[in-house]
């Protein structure tokens, strides 16, 4: 036995019997896997002779397989004993579960029912094929499914229909039997539903509830037709309630008043027939609210009470005669055979072609195993089967697993490793109830690895005292128990810090103030090398920007943290997320293909000449678009006729070149010259952040190259992926920077960093709830499909299904809440940091820091187990480029050491408040959407109220209506503005400069709110430098307003050269301008 295991992972290398291990995080699992696999092929080699191809090792991950095979390998190679495992190491099965079912799958082509030389599509590939898939059927279906198609475009929007259909398909080999079933016998999945509305009632009742034994009877011995009668009698005869009825009538309520309605209704539901039942009890739980001023009985009102939330918690009963229940029942019958014809459409597409996609793999393998034969050989062939990371792993993986070992009770070839604290990917179909079923069906209970490898005690001892309370006796099958750490690392100190900004303001505010106080956090840490991290042979160094990691929960609010992180001079790179399609560079090389493939498309051409890839001024285009109409290219053409050698001539000619160049050459090695010959490389050299920039450059290269492997693959269809890819956010990880160590902090999703470790890690908006939002269409292979309709004359609500099973999945996405913040705790390795505001409070809350103030019993500061708390920001401490040696600077006339740079920033220099930054980001989006972008990717991209995109997508459509934008035939937005005034340099940008129909022209900048006299002075002053800037480029006087977006006014200003003139000296004086 290896003398350094611990007691834990010694138990775990008992050969003699199949093993769970649970194993929390850092406590070494890897290297017990790897124990694992050399003790099996060391187990009874005398009589077994275990060779590598013996034993089946899975893992989650690419990385993880290549890893457990380099390091086995080399334990082999070097181990004498080993050799004959060594020499048939090249066989070994160290794969993920996808990589060993593809490997089977062609092995058993002929008896899995496939072509032996299919291949697996990527993500992309699918999601095209399903999309138009969906879109064709929808848009032209076959005449036998018309008639469904019309029906659910009745109730469900176009994209509602799709997003259920794309949810639905995954799901549809355990859907399909439910949906036959209601096509055949929509009466028995009636029947159904009214024994699981008993069921639920009876729920509500005894477990929520107490003292309501009466209904309970009536509830036992009624049938399903008088459930509803039952309730309205409950409620009519029950004596407190009808105590409270009289004491209301009694008191006399004027008519207006909510108690008065009580009473109203409440005689109403006496009254109702059964149709109108469900409106009555609807009305009559809206009709008090606690917060209601009555001078009634405190006993009553606390009974009224509890009945208004039976009643308010109550799906509503499906009932045959019921019009809305033959139109749900209508829909998903119409929902399924639209959903069939699809998933039949696209299983013979992908058979045409010879692809599967990665469900295909696993739903095959698990199919191809059932065979007796298969299994047999299987069972055979693999002596010994370690799996890693089995929490992770959906029904249909577990399944497998099973088939393969057989019964882990009977024999000692199963060897699992998991941790239910970990699984955290339910919105992939990975079910933790799964794995802790499983531990069930080992012959002795699951070994428990114990002791972290990974983390410094200080932070070990805050994990185990939150998380003892947060997993503190688990009830449900998909909740997870915990069991204390302890740490092994011993001399080595690390830290544990808490900021928490304080003040007050809107929840944009907040996120900002605190996203700033962990920017500066970091670079003082880092500038002042406050913080030592540990190498693995225990020598410490100062803490690099390298060494950090900022884990946020989702990408919603990236645009804060990146400001701050700007703000400080932190540098960052943003690790596998959506934001690679969001970057400059990717939207500039875009362009850039756009314009050679589709000169006459505007906006490209617009967007890459204004690039690095050509540097052109707004002026310049300016004046060489301002030629006769007909699209842009044109008019550039004949301007570089006339100016052959100006930057315009240089870019049409390029631009003209490699338009023909197109279909010369294979994709990429057109690519690769376009990236050589445009001098971009260079560019981005001497620019903030310029080698990430060309990395990525690099990263859309290597993309045409893995697309272009397999057959021809042309431009156009690579400007298609990557439309799509922008339009749709995929994942995809920003490009690497080739040599040397990456020293940038790196920003990650929790879920991205599972299974990584940082040396600093911070936790980031660890104050921000979440909804809990379960999934728009939720299935159960007993009641089946629930969606959200809307129903003749109602609003759009949920159907009795999804009201059933919510309660259950959010109970399932709370607990995998809890997970999360385990996981993303226990990523740091020597330092801590949890970030977040203050926020909701109560049993409802559940963001991560409502988790860490109860798990600590609400105190904010231990200081057994917390090193700081910090509240404020450090003094603002950016990184400055260093100076070169030997370098001077040559200093400026005096006249000019004092130059007004920008009138457009005449604002005292002083750090705004959170107030005026929230103002600012508001104002800044609320431009962007005025310059033509859409309102509501400008919203989500700034982090805004969703309702913000309807405000100003109607903001700008009335200043479109405004009179200043009538008759305009020319409209150029953020028009950059540079020249000398007295030999002073002036600059800016103009929001807005729109030329008439009779050649004059106007500037206009927008503002927000309602300018105060005293800053209609400074705007007038800003629009001066403007008009003297039109006045030399047009040689006439140009009209010069502002346009006040909040109220769709314009104010106009009376100006010419001279008072122009007069306004720019006199503000160049104010600022001690001689």
């Amino acid at each position: 036995m290896t003398p350094d295991l611990t007691e834990a992972q010694k138990l775990a290398l008992v050969m003699e019997e199949s093993i769970c291990v649970t194993a929390g995080a850092g406590t070494g699992k890897t290297y017990l896997l790897i124990q694992r696999y050399l003790a099996s092929l060391r187990y009874r080699r005398e009589t077994e002779k275990t060779g590598a191809g013996d034993i089946l090792a899975l893992t989650f991950t690419d990385k993880a397989a290549a890893e457990m095979r380099t390091k086995i390998g080399t334990v082999l190679r070097d181990d004498p004993s080993l050799q004959d495992a060594w020499e048939s190491f090249s066989r070994c099965n160290i794969s993920t579960f996808h990589g060993f079912c593809l490997s089977l799958l062609k092995e058993f082509a002929y008896e899995a029912g496939l072509d032996a030389g299919f291949s697996v599509m990527d993500e992309l590939d699918r999601h095209e094929l399903v999309t138009g898939t969906i879109h064709e059927m929808l848009e032209h279906p076959p005449r036998d499914l018309f008639n469904d198609t019309v029906l659910l475009f009745t109730h469900l929007h176009e994209s509602t229909i799709a997003k259920y259909i794309r949810i639905l398909l995954p799901k549809w080999d355990e859907a399909k039997e439910w949906f036959a079933g209601l096509e055949n016998d929509p009466a028995g999945v009636l029947s159904v539903w009214q024994d699981a509305y008993i069921e639920n009632v009876e729920d509500k009742i005894f477990a929520e509830n107490e003292g309501f034994e009466t209904f309970a009877e009536i509830l036992k011995t009624g049938t399903k037709q008088e459930i509803l009668w039952s309730l309205r009698d409950w409620i009519c005869t029950d004596p407190k309630i009808s105590a409270l009825i009289f004491e209301i009538e009694a008191a006399g309520y004027p008519k207006s008043t909510n108690m008065y309605k009580l009473g109203e209704r409440a005689a109403a539901l006496r009254k109702a027939e059964q149709r109108d039942l469900d409106k009555c009890f609807a009305e009559l739980t809206r009709s008090v609210t606690p917060k209601e001023e009555k001078p009634l009985s405190a006993d009553l009102i606390e009974h009224f009470f509890a009945v208004q939330k039976i009643l308010a918690s109550l799906p509503t009963l499906p009932a045959a005669g019921d019009p809305s229940t033959k139109v749900i029942l209508e829909v998903l019958t119409s929902l399924g055979k639209i959903t069939r014809a699809i998933r039949q459409q696209i299983e013979s597409e992908k058979e045409r072609i010879g692809v599967l996609d990665f469900d295909d793999l696993i739903r095959k393998t698990l199919d191809l195993i059932k065979s007796g034969e298969i299994q047999r050989t299987l069972n055979a062939r693999y002596r010994y089967i370690l799996i890693d990371e089995v929490q992770d792993n959906d029904p249909a993986q577990t399944e497998i697993i099973k088939i393969l070992c057989g019964d882990p009770k009977e024999n000692n070839r199963l060897f699992i490793v998991g941790d239910a604290k970990q699984s955290i990917y339910l919105f992939r179909g990975a079910d933790v109830s799964g794995f802790n079923t499983f531990q069930k069906v080992f012959a002795k209970k699951p070994v428990e690895l114990d002791t972290s490898f990974r983390t410094v005690p200080e932070i070990i001892g805050l994990v185990n005292h939150v998380f003892k309370t947060i997993f503190r006796d688990p009830t449900e099958i998909w909740d997870a128990g915990y069991g204390e750490l302890t740490a092994h690392r011993e001399g080595q100190n690390g830290s544990v810090t808490i900021l928490r900004p304080q003040g007050e303001g809107n929840k944009a505010e907040m996120m900002i103030n605190e996203a700033k106080l962990l920017a500066s956090w970091i670079s003082d840490s880092i500038s002042k090398e406050r913080l030592a991290v540990y190498e693995k042979d225990g020598t410490s160094r100062p803490a690099r920007f390298g060494d950090v990691a900022i884990l946020i929960e989702a990408r919603t609010h990236m645009d804060k943290l990146r400001y701050a992180l700007e703000l400080y001079g932190v540098p960052y790179t943003e690790e596998k997320g959506r934001s690679f399609y969001e970057k400059q560079e990717v939207f500039d090389f875009t362009n850039l293909l756009k314009a050679i493939v589709y000169p006459e498309e505007d906006i490209s051409l617009y967007g890459v000449l204004r690039s690095p890839y050509f540097g052109i001024s707004d002026a310049e285009l300016c004046r060489a678009a301002s030629n006769s109409g007909g699209p842009l290219i044109w008019r550039l053409r004949k301007y570089a006729a006339e100016h052959p050698d100006s930057k315009i001539g240089k870019a049409v000619g390029d631009l003209a070149r490699w338009h023909a160049e197109i279909g010369t050459e294979p994709l990429v090695p057109f690519l690769s010259r376009l990236i050589a010959e445009s001098g971009i490389a260079a560019v981005y050299g001497g620019l903030p952040f310029g080698r990430e920039a060309a990395a990525n450059l690099e990263k859309l290269v290597g993309i045409a190259r893995s697309r272009s492997m397999n057959r021809p693959f042309s431009v156009y269809e690579y400007l298609g992926i990557l439309d799509t890819c922008m339009e749709e956010e995929f994942d995809e990880r920003e490009g690497t920077i080739a040599g040397g160590e990456d020293d940038r902090v790196k920003i990650l999703t929790v879920h991205s960093a599972k299974g990584l470790e940082y040396p600093v890690l911070a936790l980031c908006f660890a104050g921000n709830e979440n909804k809990l939002r379960v999934p728009e269409l939720m299935f159960d292979a007993k009641l089946g499909a629930g969606i959200s309709l809307k129903l003749a004359g109602e609003k759009t609500g949920e159907t009795f299904v999804k009201v059933c099973l919510a309660p259950k999945e959010r109970e399932k996405l709370l607990a995998e809440r809890k997970r999360l913040f385990y996981v993303a705790m226990t990523r740091a390795r020597d330092h801590l940091v949890i970030s977040g505001t203050n926020g909701k409070e109560g049993p409802g809350a559940n963001s991560f820091l409502s988790m860490y103030d109860a798990g600590i019993g609400g105190y904010p500061y231990l200081p057994e187990l917390i090193t700081e708390v910090i509240t404020e920001p450090g003094e603002l401490s950016r990184i400055r480029p260093k100076v070169p040696e030997g370098w001077t600077d040559t200093p400026l006339p005096a006249k000019e050491e004092g130059a007004l740079q920008s009138l457009t920033a005449a604002v005292k220099n002083r750090a705004p408040s959170a107030a005026e930054e929230a103002a600012m980001l508001r104002g800044t989006a609320l431009h962007e959407v005025f310059e033509g972008k859409p309102a509501e990717a400008v919203v989500k991209r700034y982090g805004l109220h969703p309702a913000a995109a309807e405000e100003f997508a109607a903001k700008y459509a009335a200043f479109l209506a405004s009179p200043v934008m009538q008759n305009a035939v020319k409209s150029i937005c953020e028009q950059e503005v540079a020249y000398s005034f007295e030999g002073a340099p002036l600059n800016g940008v103009i929001d807005r400069l729109v030329q008439y129909a009779d050649g004059s022209w106007m500037i206009i900048d927008y503002k927000t709110g309602k300018p105060s006299a005293r800053e209609l002075e400074r705007y007038e002053s800003q629009l001066a430098v403007y008009f003297l800037w039109a006045k030399r480029l047009f040689g006439t006087d140009p009209g010069v307003c502002l346009y006040l977006s909040d109220t769709d006014e314009v104010v106009s200003f009376t100006m010419d050269e001279e008072r122009a003139k007069g306004l720019v000296a006199e503000k160049r004086g104010e600022r001690g301008v001689e």
